[in-house]
């Protein structure tokens, strides 16, 4: 890893210290440590972008960094004044606390997402980790389980009511959800609120995709235990992700873009989703032909417009 990623990934590892420490919005926060990561990871991984394309995501990485600068004041790395966890032992421990959270779906995936990459960052630094920097993250996973019961429209609490899988129940590894989340993209409703309770309707839809990536990241990086557990939650999000009141009507593009090309990053955007979600789009369109990709990419251009 070049030194100049290293640097951020280090940062933004401490930054979920800095989240956890701050308290506000609880895990919510998280996102912006995680945004910083998940710009790392698409520039470490598809490294046949155009150099306008790459600058333009470092760009926005820093952009993050700057408007958040609360929680990457410091690069915890730098203190030597906390005791240090070998690699090894600090992802045994986010595993475990994956493996608690993964008992039953919570907060759109928002666990096991921080998680997987606090796991998959803290082995390609290879480097003793913080002992606070997990114990951050252990912190924002357990956090994540505290979530609205009323979250799915028509549902009154989706952690106590059994959800049926119907044909989803036949989907039995992560690169078979990949496949019907990818084929289910062109219906996205705008977040909106019904008879006073808010829907995160394009959030919640989001997360089908950077919840699936976290999985499949699991799986390549060899925790399949996990990524297994994770799945049964994932085919859940699906079913309570459909969801939708009767008269609902889809998000309608008006303006295309793709995060390959170099106008998604120049353009102003404030939302750290815009970077996690772009990760997941540019790794999953990658899996299909070139026609299928289109259709996907156009699929997905929605979000872009929705999220602020």
């Amino acid at each position: 890893m070049e030194n100049r990623y290293r640097i951020l990934v280090e940062g933004a590892l401490s930054g979920f210290a800095h989240v956890a420490n701050h308290k506000s919005q609880q895990w919510f926060n998280a996102h912006f440590p995680a945004a910083v990561l998940a710009g790392v990871s698409i520039l470490t991984e598809f490294t046949d972008l155009t150099d306008d394309c790459s600058a333009g995501i470092e760009r926005s990485i820093h952009h993050v960094i700057d408007t958040h600068q609360e929680f990457f004041a410091c690069s915890l790395f730098d203190d030597h004044q906390f005791e240090t966890i070998a690699p090894d032992v600090a992802c045994s421990r986010l595993e475990q606390a994956l493996l608690d959270n993964a008992r039953c779906l919570t907060s759109s995936g928002h666990g096991v997402i921080f998680g997987t990459l606090g796991i998959k960052f803290i082995l390609a630094l290879g480097k003793p980790v913080p002992s606070n920097i997990i114990e951050a993250l252990e912190t924002i996973i357990a956090w994540t389980e505290e979530d609205n019961p009323k979250r799915y429209y028509g549902v009154a609490d989706y952690k106590a009511q059994a959800v049926a899988l119907g044909e989803v129940a036949s989907v039995h590894d992560v690169d078979a959800a990949i496949d019907v989340i990818l084929a289910n993209q062109d219906c996205v409703f705008p977040d909106q609120s019904i008879a006073g309770e808010h829907y995160f309707f394009t959030g919640d839809k989001l997360h089908e995709l950077t919840h699936a990536q976290a999985l499949h990241w699991l799986n390549q990086l060899g925790y399949t235990q996990l990524a297994s557990a994770g799945l049964e939650n994932l085919k859940q999000q699906l079913v309570l992700n459909r969801q939708a009141p009767d008269k609902g009507e889809c998000h309608r593009l008006q303006v295309y873009l793709d995060p390959f090309m170099e106008a998604f990053w120049t353009r102003p955007f404030s939302d750290p989703h815009h970077i996690k979600l772009a990760g997941a789009v540019m790794e999953f369109s990658r899996r299909r032909n070139p026609r299928q990709a289109a259709g996907f990419l156009k699929d997905v251009a929605v979000y872009w417009e929705l999220l602020p």
